[in-house]
Parts: structure tokens; C-alpha cells; sequence
């Protein structure tokens, strides 16, 4: 029998409507509502830019040779942008004619988490472990046997789900029910969302008590 492969995704997409002023945007921190995990690296984002109106002379020569359409969507080159702590700074077209950007009042910028591991994951489901709740009901571990090594030294792929602190075991119980489904979905050998937080879907997509979901690849 083919076994299935179980799909994690982290939240990780923030956007902003520009009114005016600075080009700067600061993402949220870690588990709230945009992002499971604090974001640092310029490398680690993708900053697109949805055009209000029509430019002609705000964008840089790379992007459709200066000239974009009303609603037209472009990704900032990496020249383009800078990152401090957890602050995005889009260069403006004036500072540089090939990369940069001037916004306008009413441009959209969605700043996502580019993937990589640790950010989503599939993992087998014949090397799943087991769930284990701590002792203050505020995460639940999922794990799995790695993936990279079959050395006990190795450690254990695991998804950690965080939520508030609660008097019962429901979300933990919720938890472990929406990984026995995933477990026992007839997909032979196909792939069943678990938990993809950045479109919600997945059997675990109704416990609306998690706030962070973090996978770690041992």
C-alpha cells in the first residue's frame, strides 16, 4: 500500500495599503495574525506591489520598461528593497532609476514569505510518531521520524502548534483528531493538507484556538 504524504504550510503574507510618506512597512511579529515566524532577512521575502494607477515615470527601467497599467502587479527586485529588524523599506524610482519604485496613495504591497524548508513541509505518513501535548496545554508536538537520517541522534521532524493556555486538552484533542484523519485519508499515496495556514485548508484548518504553527526539519 502507497503511503501518503501529510502537508504543513506556515502563515507567512502581510499586506499594506501606502497612503503616504516613508516607503516603509513593518511586519508583525510572530504568531499573530500575518506571520508564524519573525522574518529578518531580506532574502526570506517577496515584496510585490499592486498599482492603483497607471506610471509612467515612477518605476524603474526593470519593471515592463518603466511603464505599468492600472492594477498591474510587480515582484521589487532585490535591489530594490532593504530589510532592517522587521522593517521593509521599498527604494523609491529617484533613488533608483532601474529598480526602485515610487508608491502612490493607494498602491498595494503584499510582503510574503518566500519558502524554504522549515516553512512548509511534507512528511511521510509511515514515519509518523505520535502527539504530545505539554503540561500547560499551550502546544501540541506532532512528530515524525526524519526525513535526512535514520540515526537516533538525528532527532525528529516535528510541527509544534501553539494556542492559548486552556483548562482541557480540546485543542490538543483537536489536534491529534485532524492528524488521525489525515493519517487514514484514502489517497493513496497522494498528498492530504493537514494544515496550510496561508490559505486555510487542511483537517486541522477549523481549530480557529491555534495561533503559531512552527515546522522544524531535524
Amino acid at each position: 500500500m502507497k503511503t501518503n504524504f501529510l502537508y504543513f504550510r506556515e502563515l507567512g503574507s502581510q499586506t499594506f495599503t501606502y497612503v503616504t510618506g516613508g516607503q516603509t512597512f513593518t511586519l508583525a511579529d510572530a504568531g499573530g495574525a500575518n506571520f508564524d515566524e519573525d522574518i529578518a532577512n531580506d532574502l526570506r521575502i517577496r515584496v510585490n506591489v499592486t498599482f492603483k494607477e497607471a506610471q509612467t515615470t515612477k518605476c524603474g527601467s526593470a519593471y515592463s520598461g518603466g511603464s505599468v497599467d492600472a492594477g498591474e502587479t510587480v515582484t521589487v527586485n532585490a535591489t530594490g528593497k532593504s530589510m532592517s529588524g522587521a522593517v521593509v523599506t521599498i527604494v523609491a524610482q529617484t533613488a533608483d532609476g532601474t529598480n526602485g519604485i515610487t508608491l502612490t496613495a493607494g498602491d498595494i504591497v503584499t510582503i510574503t514569505t518566500i519558502p524554504v524548508e522549515g516553512t512548509e513541509a511534507m512528511f511521510r505518513a509511515d514515519r509518523f510518531l505520535g502527539v504530545e501535548t505539554n503540561g500547560s496545554n499551550t502546544e501540541t508536538v506532532v512528530s515524525f521520524k526524519s526525513l535526512k537520517s535514520n540515526a537516533a541522534a538525528a532527532g525528529d521532524d516535528t510541527v509544534t502548534f501553539t494556542y492559548a493556555s486552556e483548562t482541557t486538552l480540546a485543542t490538543g484533542k483537536a489536534i491529534a483528531l485532524a492528524i488521525d484523519e489525515a493519517l487514514n485519508a484514502n489517497s493513496n499515496g497522494g498528498v492530504v493538507d493537514v494544515y496550510d495556514r496561508a490559505n486555510n485548508i487542511g483537517t486541522a484548518s477549523g481549530i480557529s484556538a491555534i495561533t503559531k504553527m512552527i515546522i522544524t526539519i531535524a
